[in-house]
């Protein structure tokens, strides 16, 4: 049985019993419809992965793989962002930030099974300062030691700690405007000028537990001595790096990964921390 065969029976498991319990009791309350539909919304999400990498395999184009995924997580978001709006309509929470843990774990999954079907190579340098990663359709900032925008020692803060919290800190307003073309600079970096901070979800799936600290694939922590640049090196510090996503239950706090003990926390907005960019995704 696989992994993937495992969670939709999970998933199926789990749809019976709310099924069960609300025949039990009289009405489900908004945050059991919630969650509940977001059961369904993850099962079809599974459902949606599977589909893609059946096609990948038969294929082998990893392009189309990467837009289906795409749009098979775009298509999930706006499912929980209506169903967490219809919660709240009735005084009702239920916060995505509960459903990570088992999103990430699906996700990470697949990711590894694609990175077996296309020979072990998930993460490509580009050459270009950027590392795509093929699984999940994104790409992603080199970092380096030689004291540009790049250098993996930055720090930055996230923003405003009073309402309505805006993303006013020097990670959106130096650094990414800075990647983005911005701020003094001529060019956006790697011919791209949509970079972003990455979600706590996306941030998450660079880590790799399996390793040394920082904890994260080879690819991103080649020797960092002798100040390589972006195209020379590839380098990760141990350290905190800031996701874009607002810790919901207190809003002057954002979330970040710890690349030394690989934890997900969160932290004050007008901390200082390290960030990476990305694009595509979300």
């Amino acid at each position: 049985m696989t992994i993937m065969t495992m969670r939709m029976q999970t998933i199926g498991l789990g749809l019976v019993s709310l099924l069960i319990a609300g025949a039990a009791h009289a009405a489900a309350t908004p945050e059991q419809k919630c969650q509940a539909g977001k059961n369904q919304e993850a099962g079809k999400f599974a459902a949606c992965l599977t589909k893609a990498q059946a096609k990948l395999i038969q294929s082998g184009d990893a392009v189309k793989y990467d837009a289906s995924v795409l749009k098979c997580q775009a298509k999930l978001d706006a499912k929980y962002l209506k169903l967490e709006a219809a919660a709240v309509k009735k005084g009702a929470l239920c916060p995505t930030e509960a459903d990570s843990g088992d999103l990430d774990s699906l996700t990470s999954a697949y990711a590894d099974s694609v990175d077996v079907s296309l020979g072990g190579t998930r993460y490509v340098d580009n050459g270009d300062g950027t590392i795509s990663d093929r699984a999940m359709g994104l790409m992603w900032e080199k970092k380096s030691d030689d004291g540009s925008i790049h250098d993996k020692d930055n720090s930055y803060t996230w923003g405003s700690t009073s309402p309505p919290y805006p993303p006013t800190g020097t990670a959106f307003a130096t650094f990414l405007a800075t990647l983005n073309g911005g701020a003094g600079a001529d060019t956006c970096f790697a011919g791209h000028c949509d970079w972003r901070l990455p979600t706590v979800e996306e941030l998450e799936g660079l880590l790799d537990l399996s390793e040394s600290a920082p904890k994260i694939d080879p690819i991103f922590k080649t020797p960092c001595v002798g100040g390589p640049t972006v195209t020379t090196g590839s380098c990760t510090a141990s350290f905190n790096y800031w996701s874009s996503t607002t810790y919901r239950d207190d809003p002057t706090y954002a979330w970040f990964v710890n690349f030394f003990d690989g934890g997900v926390y969160a932290g004050t907005k007008s901390g200082s921390y390290r960030g990476r960019a990305v694009r595509g995704g979300s």
